[in-house]
């Protein structure tokens, strides 16, 4: 059983941290990140990550994010459920913002998952 997350970020330095350690904490195996070009800190935040090869993240320009002919989020979440599955397996697959914090009663992420096929 392998859940990974997928998060679409864009200026929450001041959650983003936490939001990935709450889900570590419910037992999510990898993350797919995709940061939209901040303006604050955001992308120092997940530059953090780097090395851990639990995590794959991508860093849009600020430019193409804002342009007049910007990607189309279901693209970009399209992309991020295919790196998922091809790079690190995953069974499921859970879309999660910064400001959403798993919490799971009756166990971790992983048992509830296994519980539900």
């Amino acid at each position: 059983m392998k859940p990974v997350a997928m998060m679409l970020v864009g200026n929450e330095a001041d959650l983003v941290a936490p939001a990935i350690d709450t889900a570590l904490a419910q037992n999510i195996d990898a993350f797919v990140i995709v940061e939209t070009g901040s303006l604050d800190a955001t992308a120092d935040v997940l530059r953090r990550y780097f090395g851990d090869p639990r995590f794959d993240i991508t860093f849009l320009p600020h430019d193409i994010v804002y342009s007049p002919t910007p990607p189309h989020p279901s693209t970009i979440w399209q992309g991020m459920i295919k790196r998922a599955k091809a790079r690190f397996a995953a069974d499921w697959v859970l879309r999660i913002d910064a400001d959403e914090f798993l919490i799971v009663p009756g166990g971790d992420l992983k048992t509830v998952c296994a519980r539900a096929r």
